[in-house]
């Protein structure tokens, strides 16, 4: 292949009238070869990443990879239709956050964006701010009073709308309460006894420490005193219940080795020298650390520890016959236990009467669902799910429903994960909603509190739809028939779900569809493709694709040479049969078998690049002039008036010359549109260009 010394530049200034900002314009992919299926994945097309709700369900949120570059963008996608924008600069403070949760009336909803809690009113919209700092908090959680808890590390604060304070509610420490009488020791019980002015001392500072606990406790406006667990544990995990009276803490003890983590050589370094990463420990060094549980009762400030001895099997050694062919004796006593998935395996009802637990014995043979008293220290199991194998990590969600006295939670114990429910106060059998030979996951209460949403695969294993199934038990349904939904949120007044759903060869993206299935609309197509649909204002979707005479049925080249459209009405699952696309006015034009595109640009307006021909084409050829002209979109054909050459054969080009398989974006400073590209011939000859076409 011979190669041009250097690049040659091309710039255009092609003026089209136009107006105002909005999101990048779509960029085709060049041909497949080896070395563009193992290059950078972005060639393929950003996945919609995460989706989320506006307070009031006019909008979609939703974060996508920016090509070339490791920033994940937000986009806000008009549910009514439309194209999607970029979410930038001060915008970014207005916008609402994934994974809100609402209180007991739903009249308003609380989030974290960017580490930081706000509280958004949904009767007026109003957005409300708790907190701006470096801190990161996280886990907020509504109380049946209104009020709202959430975490900064293991700090808790409190908040209702009430007053609009933030009260810093809890602060558990590893430490050794200061408070504490040192252990005892005979020669300072000397010095006490023989010197009075040591004795006069100490007891000042005591009468100091009462007094000062004294009115800590009786003035409303000082927050509880620090909580103290003891300075050879680290503090994992926290629970304050939404009243803020009662904190949970998980502690394990730092004498207990993690085992000694690996070292991995990384050879391939900035510096040129070799360097060292760490890994995880080795497999089998050393068990997980053992937990242990404390309640507090924070109008008192003094830790009880939480017993496990009662949960069913727990002094079960289940490797006992093994350890007895071994010559080995069979463990004894309660075995070691942890916390499910950290913070997220503890959840206080909103009424705060009680603490759901979802413990994992470190062996890994039990889980139990588990619930506390906060005036006892003794746990009661709702559920025990034993195999002698292994418990998995996955399907271990669980929740309270709306009457703050049952449990919801998933098992494997039929063999496939499915829902159920028990009654978290009485105990007693667990109601399983959902059976059959196939998964429940991402099981979520929808926001009417009567069913529950969730992805299942009952058709194939590898296909998932979403589906409900009623709260107290009934008949799932299906309610898409997508192929390949990877999750789904519904809109805060539940009219309404979002879903990110892909196919194989397609990335994840977004659509939107009324909470009973039906009006299922497609909002994002981001996949990098010559014939990308363009989606218009009116909420069609237009898709120009090529077309080839010739072959064995026209050798003569005899049939016209078209580009083909069809267009979707229903966000992109049905698509009209396809047609020749012409002039607004009406007229044919000749088109080869060349790729082509369609940029919408910022100002809101659709612009067409791709080849037309003088006559008739042949097959591929001509692939020349290069053109662009403007879209109508009531017609969606293309505006005669409005098409400029780009680029054509000249003079000393050969007849063979390629104008084609480019990759056009509009550039979001200037709002130009930027075509870098080959000018090809069938000799292997080329040089690089670069169109650049202003618009105004």
């Amino acid at each position: 292949m011979r190669h041009r010394s250097a690049a040659s530049l091309l710039s255009l200034s092609l003026l089209l009238a136009a107006a105002a900002p909005a999101p990048a314009a779509a960029q085709p992919a060049p041909a497949l070869d080896l070395h563009q299926v193992m290059a950078d994945p972005d060639w393929i097309g950003p996945p919609v990443e995460r989706a989320w709700w506006s307070w009031d369900g006019a909008t979609a949120y939703y974060m996508a990879k920016r090509s070339g570059s490791s920033v994940r963008d937000t986009f806000a996608q008009p549910v009514a239709g439309g194209a999607a924008s970029v979410v930038d600069g001060a915008a970014r403070a207005g916008i609402d956050a994934a994974d809100p949760v609402f209180d007991a009336g739903r009249t308003r909803m609380a989030f974290v964006r960017r580490g930081d809690v706000f509280v958004r009113d949904l009767r007026s919209g109003a957005l409300l701010q708790l907190t701006r700092s470096e801190a990161q908090e996280a886990d907020p959680r509504w109380g049946s009073d209104g009020s709202l808890v959430w975490r900064s590390g293991h700090d808790w604060f409190r908040w209702n709308a009430g007053d609009g304070v933030v009260v810093h509610a809890a602060a558990p420490k590893a430490e050794d309460d200061p408070g504490r009488p040192p252990k005892a020791d005979r020669m300072r019980e000397d010095q006490l006894r023989l010197v009075a002015t040591l004795r006069r001392e100490r007891e000042q500072r005591e009468a100091l420490r009462a007094q000062e606990e004294q009115w800590r406790r009786a003035d409303p406006s000082r927050p509880p005193a620090p909580v103290y667990l003891g300075k050879d544990v680290e503090i994992v995990a926290t629970a304050l219940s939404p009243d803020g009276r009662w904190l949970f803490a998980v502690t394990e003890r730092k004498q207990d080795e993690r085992g000694q983590p690996g070292r991995m050589p990384v050879y391939l370094t900035e510096s040129g020298y070799e360097d060292t990463e760490e890994v995880r420990t080795r497999v089998g060094r050393n068990l997980p650390r053992a937990q242990s549980f404390w309640i507090v009762d924070l109008q008192q400030g003094t830790p009880r520890e939480v017993s496990t001895a009662q949960l069913p099997g727990i002094g079960e050694d289940p490797l006992a016959a093994l350890r007895r062919e071994a010559g080995a004796e069979p463990l004894k006593g309660p075995r070691a236990v942890r916390i499910e998935a950290g913070v997220r395996g503890l959840l206080w009802s909103a009424d705060s009467q009680r603490l759901a637990l979802m413990l994992h014995s470190v062996d890994n043979k039990d889980r139990w669902l588990a619930v506390l008293d906060p005036g006892s220290t003794t746990l009661h199991s709702r559920h025990r799910l034993h195999d002698p194998a292994w418990i998995n990590w996955a399907f271990n969600e669980f929740g309270w429903m709306p009457d703050q006295r049952t449990l919801w939670f998933v098992s494997e114990e039929s063999g496939h994960a499915h829902l159920y429910t028990v009654d978290a106060v009485r105990g007693g059998r667990a109601r399983a909603l959902t059976t059959g030979r196939w998964e429940v996951s991402q099981p979520v209460l929808a926001p009417t509190g009567d069913r529950f949403l969730f992805t299942c695969n009952r058709a194939r294993p590898g296909t998932y739809e979403l589906c409900a199934v009623p709260a107290g038990g009934g008949e799932v349904r299906e309610l898409t028939r997508l192929g390949g939904v990877e999750g789904f949120v519904a809109s805060p007044d539940g009219a309404r779900i979002a879903l990110r759903h892909s196919s194989s060869y397609v990335p994840p993206q977004l659509a939107v569809m009324d909470a009973d299935g039906g009006n299922i609309r497609c909002l994002s197509a981001n996949t990098i493709s010559e014939d990308r649909p363009a989606v218009l204002p009116d909420g069609r979707i237009l898709c120009v694709m090529r077309g080839s005479n010739g072959l064995k049925k026209d050798p003569e080249y005899q049939l016209p040479s078209h580009k083909w459209y069809c267009v979707s009405t229903d966000g992109g699952f049905h698509w009209s049969k396809p047609e020749p696309w012409r002039y607004s006015n009406g007229k044919e034009f000749f088109s080869p078998s060349s790729m082509s595109q369609i940029i919408h640009h910022s100002n809101g307006r659709y612009f067409w690049i791709g080849n037309i021909s003088p006559a008739n084409c042949q097959g591929n050829a001509p692939r020349w002039p290069l053109v662009m002209g403007e879209i109508d979109p009531a017609s969606m054909m293309l505006i005669e008036e409005s098409v400029i050459t780009i680029d054509t054969k000249g003079d000393g080009d050969p007849d063979g010359l390629q104008l084609s398989n480019f990759y056009a974006f509009e550039n979001r400073d200037t709002g130009d549109i930027v075509l870098p590209m080959q000018r090809w011939v069938p000799q292997d000859q080329y040089e690089w260009v670069l169109y650049r076409m202003g618009v105004e």
